[in-house]
């Protein structure tokens, strides 16, 4: 029987799909897949799927839900040090500048969605490859930055690898310095009534990491977990039924594109609700 990455729990097979095995761990309940396939291409076909004829809408709603995130959350980036996990095109970036930080680091896997940021962010430090990857090229150092964003990045990385993606983290933050997650909320409402349909589960989403899970790895890991809430965004509804018929599979997946078709007869897709998406957010800092 397997244990669990986080809590050393046992684990049971929830189920299996085309991407491998889904674990559930009975302590602490987090998920995770254990074999997982690599064929994933995020390029800009990927990127493209995420928002389909409402590109430049999506980027602003992603832009606004940013700003609404460090204003609602008193974070304050003036004359601060960024650096963002996961930065695709630059949106999170280009929303920051706006708040006077003194440098912007990004980077992302995506050579494609690199590509696209440095055209948009000439003066921000951008690199593409993993944390490891941007460790060992001496791209990013330790004890240097004051806010790091992991948003919509934590549930593609392998649960084996979370404990180290954290420490490594947390080694280039100042003693001061914030982390700040987004990801998808096990513990949900959705979660909870939507079961295997639940839209977060995505071909490339492998780990989801309940709030019992973060608990214990704020003490394997010594920090502190200054925020744990659920996350409200505000979305164009075509986004929303674009996740649903590009990314989940089964009766959720044919729900979005029946809804995604009807939404473009009756021209709605432009309409933004804020809901709460199923996803919480976290803000983690140094113990001292």
């Amino acid at each position: 029987m397997k244990k669990c990455f986080f809590c050393k729990g046992d684990t049971y097979i929830l189920r299996k799909s085309a991407n491998g095995i889904l674990y559930r761990c009975n302590g602490c309940k987090s998920e995770y897949i254990d074999s997982v396939s690599t064929d994933i291409n995020y390029n800009k076909d990927f990127f493209i799927s995420l928002s389909g004829s409402h590109y430049d809408k999506i980027i602003r709603a992603k832009t606004n839900n940013f700003i609404t995130l460090i204003v609602n959350n008193f974070i304050d980036l003036r004359n601060s040090i960024l650096l963002d996990i996961g930065c695709g095109i630059g949106v999170l970036l280009s929303a920051a500048s706006s708040f006077g930080p003194l440098e912007l680091y990004g980077l992302d896997v995506s050579e494609w969605a690199i590509n696209e940021a440095k055209q948009s962010l000439p003066d921000a430090r951008l690199f593409c490859g993993s944390i490891d990857d941007a460790i060992n090229s001496n791209f990013i150092k330790n004890d240097y930055f004051d806010i790091i964003t992991v948003t919509d990045v934590i549930e593609h990385i392998n649960a084996s690898d979370i404990n180290r993606f954290i420490a490594n983290l947390l080694r280039l933050l100042k003693e001061d310095g914030r982390l700040i997650f987004t990801t998808p909320n096990i513990n949900s409402l959705s979660r909870i009534l939507l079961g295997s349909l639940w839209f977060h589960y995505q071909n490339e989403h492998t780990t989801f990491i309940s709030n019992k899970a973060f608990n214990q790895l704020s003490k394997d890991l010594n920090f502190n977990i200054e925020k744990y809430i659920p996350y409200k965004k505000t979305l164009p509804i075509g986004y929303i039924f674009s996740i649903l018929k590009y990314h989940t599979k089964g009766p959720i997946r044919w729900l979005g594109i029946i809804c995604l078709f009807i939404s473009k007869a009756l021209l709605m897709n432009e309409l933004t609700f804020s809901f709460q998406t199923g996803e919480l957010l976290l803000i983690i800092s140094k113990k001292n």
